[in-house]
């Protein structure tokens, strides 16, 4: 069939995302001429290369179907309408000015037996493609790409998300493998090229929006083994990406074999235990119920991260697990018998280990008899419970953690209702957080938790960070092997493919050692932010800015978030924030590319410095290397400049800072923030001397705005004059080289 044929098609499902099908028939029946009037329109502006000028407008109509329509086809700023041999009909709108960087992008893609929508939060961004049995999969959509810009926030780009919907009300593997294709070969009929150091627009393709180069998608639900497909997409239509385009496959780097995900949650963990000050042993274990099972990647390695854990409870979609006091060492040598067997589930496991009262049932059983064991673990008052009973009091019953690394929704607000949350299939077992008696939640898994039930659970005195922060490994992996693969992509006369793989295996350990240190210093970040840890000492800060630049920039000075979820979301929006101060151009000068050297492992920088000078994202990776660094080692300066009202100011902050991080080479900092690993005193002290040293250094710099920054900063340095001016500064420098001297020498080890 002609692509033309799907116009109408599209716009009408595109629009029964907004409206109820009901509306969107109905306005089908009262408008048919004004209806074959936008339709005429769309084929004016895309049915060959010329651009035009004009808009859609239809005088006289206010029904707010018709009215969505108009604004839609206005929006779409690319479609593959032209595309000889597709099978889709593509449209690319954008929500925003066409310029912004900020405006959201979202490409809707129709076909008789399928539809999906793609959203990205800026123009490299990077996300997963699912696949959804929700037909409202645009709502499902662009609140996870709202979920991704925030997990996004530690890595180049920002949060992006695609979802495709299968008509076929039970699809076969063959069908959702083959609709999963037409999806990304249609999201790629409308990507821009670069070939030989040349950029080529998208062919057969009228743009009306800028240059779009990066797209770049990863594994999801329902898509976990897809990669190697969308890379072969890719290539056949030679994307500049290449085999860079679908992180993950046989050429890059297998998440559940590195453990990567698991490995930052329970960093994480720990971070929570040592604030509790748990030390858990053999004779002590941590007792545990999970979300998930032994064959899956976060929650089997997961559950293999230390011999230390008592699973007393677990549940997946098809089983209900319990164990009322399981041995640690027999119950993790039999969790790590069934990590190990393919396919396994909950009914693989040996049931001779199980405890006294230990049970595995299925949950499609109508109901289950509880043993008197189980009965008691659960603080049921009988023994006869359907399914979803059993799990809703799973999911209640006091332990140490609760670890969640399966599908789902399962916590809430008490005031949230379960349709709102738009996963049904968990509406009868989901609970609200301010029932949930465990000690610590970790999310290894997306969305377990709303943000009304994390807050809940926190006020019940629970700990609990939020997905973005637990389970960021997963996604900081990805974009280690993104951008390794971009590094030899234009390059692979000098770096043939066979090479550039075993650089790449060799770089795992390298690359697992750099995000477990980055995820550590997030969490230990966000602690101290709770904590309030330098707060007071800003109170001066402000003033001074406030004095000097003549008007208060400051508002809601006092309005930090009080629980620790909110605190974890507004971190994530503080880095977002950074990352918008600091301009291309500032970070163009070559001093602003020492966090590259960091970025890649020293085989990389000896054999290809030249390289990775060249870098295609050398910018956005020198801005997201250096916000990272900023936000870890200063938390709290950093965080007040989300109530700064001068944009003006905020950029100046954001340089000045990081020229007194590169003078006074604080970086030594991060490898001592490392060696007090998990000892809050110790690491609370080197975050405020840090911040306090930045603090007298950027006064002085407001004493002297007309100097060359570089200038005024080698001086503040290098010239004792400067820091008599400051004895302070002079101070604090000294203890801060003592202690950079004595810690500095052997990194920690995760």
């Amino acid at each position: 069939m002609p692509l033309s044929s799907f116009v109408e098609p599209c716009y009408k499902a595109y629009l029964c995302q907004l409206f109820s099908s009901a509306q969107v028939e109905q306005c089908w029946q009262d408008y048919p001429q004004e209806i074959a009037l936008a339709q005429e329109f769309f084929f004016k502006k895309f049915s060959t290369p010329q651009l035009i000028e004009e808009v859609l407008t239809l005088s006289t109509v206010d029904n707010p179907v018709l009215i969505e329509l108009v604004k839609a086809i206005n929006r779409t700023v690319r479609s593959n309408l032209r595309v000889q041999g597709s099978d889709v009909l593509v449209i690319k709108l954008l929500h925003g000015p066409l310029q912004d960087k900020k405006s959201l992008r979202e490409t809707f893609v129709w076909s008789p037996e399928f539809e999906g929508v793609h959203f990205r939060t800026a123009p490299v961004a990077r996300g997963g493609i699912r696949w959804s049995e929700n037909a409202c999969f645009r709502w499902e959509a662009l609140e996870l790409a709202r979920v991704q810009a925030l997990k996004n926030a530690i890595v180049v780009p920002a949060g992006a998300k695609g979802v495709f919907y299968i008509k076929t009300p039970t699809p076969t593997a063959s069908q959702v493998l083959s609709c999963y294709k037409s999806f990304i070969s249609g999201l790629l009929d409308i990507m821009d090229n670069e070939i030989e150091g040349q950029k080529i627009s998208a062919p057969s393709v009228t743009c009306y929006d800028p240059e779009d180069l990066y797209l770049v998608v990863a594994p999801d639900k329902g898509t976990g083994t897809f990669a190697a497909f969308a890379n072969e997409i890719a290539l056949e239509k030679g994307f500049w990406l290449a085999d860079a385009f679908a992180s993950g496959g046989p050429t890059g780097y297998d998440h559940k074999k590195l453990g990567i995900t698991s490995k930052g949650a329970w960093v994480c963990l720990k971070e929570h235990l040592a604030r509790l000050s748990i030390q858990p042993t053999i004779q002590h274990p941590l007792s545990v119920i999970g979300i998930g099972d032994m064959s899956g990647d976060v929650f089997g390695n997961g559950l293999l991260g230390s011999m230390t854990l008592q699973l007393k409870g677990a549940f997946d979609h098809r089983h209900i697990f319990l164990d009322p006091a399981p041995d640690p060492e027999k119950s993790y040598q039999e969790r790590c018998r069934l990590f190990h067997l393919k396919g396994s589930s909950w009914a693989d496991y040996n049931p001779e280990v199980l405890s006294s009262g230990g049970q595995i049932f299925d949950r499609h059983q109508k109901e289950v008899t509880l043993s008197s064991e189980a009965q008691t673990m659960l603080g049921l008052q009988t023994a006869t419970h359907c399914p979803q009973e059993v799990i809703k009091a799973l999911l209640k019953m006091p332990c140490d953690v609760m670890w969640m690394g399966g599908i789902g929704t399962y916590i809430k607000g008490s005031s949230e209702n379960h349709q709102n949350l738009k996963d049904q299939g968990n509406d009868s077992v989901r609970v609200d957080g301010k029932d949930v008696k465990a000690k610590i939640i970790v999310e290894g898994a997306n969305l377990g938790c709303t943000q009304e039930g994390r807050i809940e659970f926190w006020n019940q005195g629970g700990q609990i960070n939020i997905d973005a922060i637990d389970n960021s490994g997963g996604v900081e992996c990805s974009d280690h092997e993104v951008n390794f693969k971009i590094l030899f992509s234009l390059n692979k006369d000098e770096v043939p493919l066979d090479e550039r793989n075993q650089i790449l295996g060799e770089s795992a350990s390298f690359v697992v050692q750099s995000i477990l240190e980055d995820s550590y210093r997030q969490a230990l970040a966000i602690s101290s932010l709770q904590e309030k840890i330098y707060f007071e000492p800003l109170k001066n800060w402000r003033q001074t800015v406030s004095s000097v630049v003549g008007t208060e920039v400051w508002q809601n000075q006092n309005s930090a978030p009080s629980n620790r979820p909110d605190i974890a979301v507004a971190f994530c929006k503080m880095k977002l924030m950074l990352r918008e101060a600091l301009s291309d151009t500032f970070l163009k000068d070559s001093r602003w590319s020492f966090p590259l050297a960091q970025y890649f492992p020293d085989m990389i920088q000896e054999r290809f410095a030249h390289l990775v000078k060249t870098h295609l994202l050398s910018i956005p990776l020198r801005r997201a290397l250096l916000v990272n660094k900023l936000s870890s080692l200063l938390p709290s300066f950093c965080f007040q400049y989300l109530g700064c009202t001068d944009q003006n100011h905020v950029q100046w902050f954001v340089e000045n800072t990081l020229w007194i991080y590169e003078r006074f080479e604080m970086w030594k900092m991060d490898v001592c923030l490392q060696q007090a690993l998990y000892n809050h005193s110790k690491s609370y002290q080197l975050l405020e001397l840090s911040q306090a040293l930045v603090q007298e250094g950027l006064i002085l710099r407001l004493q002297h705005p007309n100097q060359p920054a570089q200038e005024f900063f080698q001086n503040l340095k290098e010239n004792a004059e400067s820091f008599e001016k400051s004895s302070r500064l002079k101070q604090l420098n000294a203890t801060f080289l003592e202690k950079t001297k004595v810690l500095i020498k052997n990194p920690v080890q995760f």
